[in-house]
């Protein structure tokens, strides 16, 4: 999970999401369902150009039956342009 995190995220490695995740990933976000690899790299992009110096402060398996894994991610870098509808504050976020 570490890994996958500093390349997509940290690197902005695109090549890594084929690596890490598979064609059909789901993501699951509140209410909503994404799909693909193609969202997790369109996610990573976003995130990487709205937050800059992104770093991985921590992750964690919350579960894993083998098939699919829960975890959590906990990430940090200062907020520079909009990001999905929220105006950039040009403060650290968390």
């Amino acid at each position: 999970m570490q890994t996958a995190l500093d390349e997509l995220y940290v690197k902005g490695n695109a090549k890594a999401a084929g690596k890490f995740y598979s064609e059909n990933y789901t993501a699951h976000a509140g209410s909503k369902t994404y799909r693909g690899r193609k969202f997790i790299l369109k996610y990573a992009t976003s995130l990487r150009k709205s937050i800059s110096g992104i770093i991985v402060l921590k992750t964690g398996l919350l579960s894993d039956n083998g098939n699919r894994i829960c975890w959590r991610r906990t990430l940090s870098g200062m907020h520079r342009a909009s990001f999905r509808g929220i105006p950039a504050s040009g403060k650290k976020v968390k």
